[in-house]
Parts: C-alpha cells; structure tokens; sequence
C-alpha cells in the first residue's frame, strides 16, 4: 500500500492520483505531454487551448485512454472537432503519425493564403501536399481553392487504407466541411 502524501500539480492543474509511481507508465506519458502543450509557462504552442476538467485528474484519462487504440498512435483533439481548442473525450482520439501531422498548424509563409505562392509571372501557384504542384491560377483565391481542394482528394484517398471507423468518418466529415467553406468562397488557415 502507497502511502498518502500530498503531491504538486502537475503544470499547476492536474492532479496525478495513480496508486503507483511509475515515470515510465505511457499513460502518463500522454497525460503529461497533453497538460504541457496547454499550460507550461515554458512553450506557447497551444496558447488558448485547455484540457477538460475530468482530465485534469489523471486516473480519469487514463481510464478513457485504456478503451482506446493508443498503441503507436498520437493524442489528437482537432480531427473529430475542427479547430477544438479542448482536449477532451468528446474532442479527443487516437491518430496514426501521418495523420497527425498533416493536421498541424502550418508555419505562415508570407502573406500567402494556405497552399499559394506568388510567381514573377504575377500568377499565383497551388501546392498540394509535400509541395505537389496542383496548377497556376489567376488569383490567390482561385490557387488558394485548388489547393485545399487537392490536398482534401489526397486526405480521402489515403483514408480508404484505415480500417478505424472512428477515425475514417472524422477524416470524411473534415473534408466535406472544408469542401463547404471553399464553396462559399471561404478560406481555409488549416487542413
């Protein structure tokens, strides 16, 4: 039996009531990683974001952690809720590293609209993923459009491969609510 001693705050909110001590238990990992993107005084990544109030206490995340397949996989809370600013069970899943990393926020460019660049011609160019040139357009707009639109053809074909239903589904409504948005002439700051 532990004894019961008061313990400090992890990032000064969460509340680690394991009954062990154990600093290489992955669940804790995760949950550690989780509170340090959104309240370490030291980064400012994920200014803005903030973990619900249940996952404040670790057991709490852990036990939603064990029901899921986390096993190689990433803590990602923007695929099922687009642009979430909360790390919760309703926002939160599992996601495979490709995955993960074309949802991240992409370092500005420039002045350029995601996926646009400028010409000496005056034309505008459209990148898809990994820098895939997509075509030369008149206006930023129009490049803007056709390169989201490509990157979303791109996303959609490599979801057929993910068996997850979870994560297949969330990845098709992502597209068709950035499809929506370019429809109505909008723009699109990330995938």
């Amino acid at each position: 039996m532990m004894a019961n001693h008061k313990r400090k705050l992890v990032y000064g909110v969460g509340v680690n009531d394991a009954p062990y001590h154990d600093k290489n238990c992955p669940f804790l990992i995760v949950w550690r990683a989780m509170l340090r993107r959104c309240y370490s005084t030291e980064t400012n990544r994920y200014q803005g974001v903030y973990v619900a109030d249940e996952w404040l206490t670790f057991m709490n995340f852990r036990s939603w952690m064990e029901t899921k397949d986390w096993k190689g996989n990433y803590l990602d809370k923007d695929l099922k809720v687009y642009n979430s600013d909360r790390y919760s069970p309703e926002t939160c899943m599992f996601i495979p590293g490709w995955l993960n990393s074309t949802f991240k926020r992409s370092p500005i460019v420039g002045p350029y609209l995601l996926g646009t660049g400028l010409r000496p011609s005056g034309k505008w160019a459209a990148t898809g993923f990994n820098c895939f040139h997509v075509g030369m357009f008149e206006s930023e707009i129009d490049a803007h459009h056709a390169a989201v639109e490509d990157r979303m053809k791109d996303l959609l074909i490599k979801a057929e491969s993910i068996v997850d239903y979870e994560i297949k589904s969330a990845i098709i409504n992502r597209a068709e609510l950035i499809r929506s948005i370019i429809k109505s002439g909008g723009i699109i700051e990330r995938i």
